[in-house]
């Protein structure tokens, strides 16, 4: 059962950007590992009924983070994440993409997105804001409308459980 009294993330919309905040009844560094460690980033990034498979994390500066989101029907979209910043159980920084299997970026896909991840203590809690940015007010629109926020809100969701689970 989820514990968490803050199940509900806030969402802030900006012109080129939004940003979503979430509470979690777990420690800070359990949270961060959540986000950095492969195996249980594959357990809840996903939104259901999709799952991350192939997914291969080297967390620093420099670093990439390429996973493919698979769909019921087995169906793999791939997203490369190349780190920029990385701070330990603080502040993870990346720019994000669509890509091909062999890392590769896929014309028409949706836009890139620079994506900042910070944790903090309220508490016994960790509050999680994560900041999605796009080069243009189009690039926002579009990401929106292709389904962003709900799914972000679910795989947050899962991340919730799992943390329970892993406590």
């Amino acid at each position: 059962m989820v514990k968490n009294a803050a199940a509900t993330p806030t969402t802030r919309m900006g012109e080129k950007d939004f940003v979503m905040e979430r509470i979690f009844d777990a420690p800070r560094g359990l949270v961060f590992k959540a986000f950095s460690e492969p195996e249980r980033v594959a357990r809840w990034w996903a939104p259901k009924p999709y799952q991350v498979t192939d997914c291969q994390i080297d967390l620093r500066p420099g670093g990439v983070w390429q996973y493919a989101m698979c769909s019921p029907k087995g169906e793999k979209e791939w997203i490369k994440c190349v780190y920029s910043e990385v701070v330990e159980a603080e502040r993870i920084v990346y720019t994000a993409a669509f890509v091909d299997e062999n890392g590769h970026p896929i014309q028409g896909s949706p836009p890139d997105q620079r994506v900042t991840i910070t944790f903090g203590d309220q508490g016994d809690q960790t509050i999680v804001a994560l900041r999605f940015e796009f080069a243009t007010a189009v690039d926002f629109k579009t990401t929106v409308d292709f389904g962003i926020i709900p799914g972000l809100t679910m795989a947050l969701g899962n991340l919730d459980e799992c943390l329970v689970e892993w406590q």
